[in-house]
């Protein structure tokens, strides 16, 4: 499905978003540099806007970071190999590598983040526990992502959101995007927490955005 869609992907996500997702990512990206990292990685990075707005950030503070991003897919890799380049950015480099079994040893990274991925993943526990082994001591996790809202408004907005996604989904005619709704629709995100905590990471905050329909998670390795 994302080979099928990674021309079009990153012009679709800003309509999907309302044309949030790059303001969101950078709000990410700079939870992930707070501790000043030395080495970040970006598991499912896809065209890898997450980790170029985490590369250019650590530039813009004077950081010497390094940004990894991770991801399975070839053909997205291709773009954003592709998009780091024509930003002019070094220190950025991409690995194609399963999010499961990454080939990096233990502690190997300072901070981790994931944007808009998980509640695709078919292994959440697998993945929670791969960037909980990576990851040094103390090191941060930022999640971003979307579910329906808890209660209240939010609840209401989501369900207008998960019209309009299914409507961009038709238009966009990839399979993809009539798939997406159902898995933000389906995600339960307080048990996603409760995952993160009984997963060996302390210091859980969550910060809500667009009526609580995104959220971003940052927590410590325990």
């Amino acid at each position: 499905m994302y080979s099928q869609a990674h021309r079009g992907y990153d012009s679709t996500n800003r309509i999907l978003s309302f044309f949030r997702d790059s303001s969101l990512r950078r709000l990410a990206a700079g939870m992930t540099l707070e501790s000043d990292p030395s080495i970040v990685a970006d598991l499912a990075t896809g065209t890898g806007d997450t980790a170029i707005f985490t590369r250019r950030i650590a530039k813009e503070r004077g950081l010497d970071t390094e940004v990894v991003g991770i991801d399975a897919n070839a053909d997205m890799l291709r773009v954003a190999t592709e998009k780091a380049k024509n930003a002019g950015l070094s220190g950025i480099k991409f690995v194609k590598a399963n999010v499961y079994k990454l080939p990096y040893g233990s502690g190997h990274f300072d901070a981790v983040s994931c944007s808009f991925s998980v509640k695709n993943f078919n292994d959440i526990d697998g993945f929670l526990k791969e960037a909980h082994r990576v990851l040094r001591r103390n090191g941060a996790l930022v999640i971003l992502d979307t579910s329906m809202p808890g209660t209240g408004f939010g609840r209401l907005a989501f369900y207008v959101y998960f019209a309009y996604m299914k409507l961009i989904g038709a238009l966009a005619q990839k399979e993809l995007y009539r798939w997406l709704p159902g898995s933000t629709a389906a995600f339960d995100r307080r048990r996603f927490i409760g995952k993160i905590r009984r997963g060996g990471f302390s210091s859980v905050r969550v910060s809500e955005f667009l009526f609580g329909i995104a959220y971003i998670v940052r927590c410590r390795k325990g």
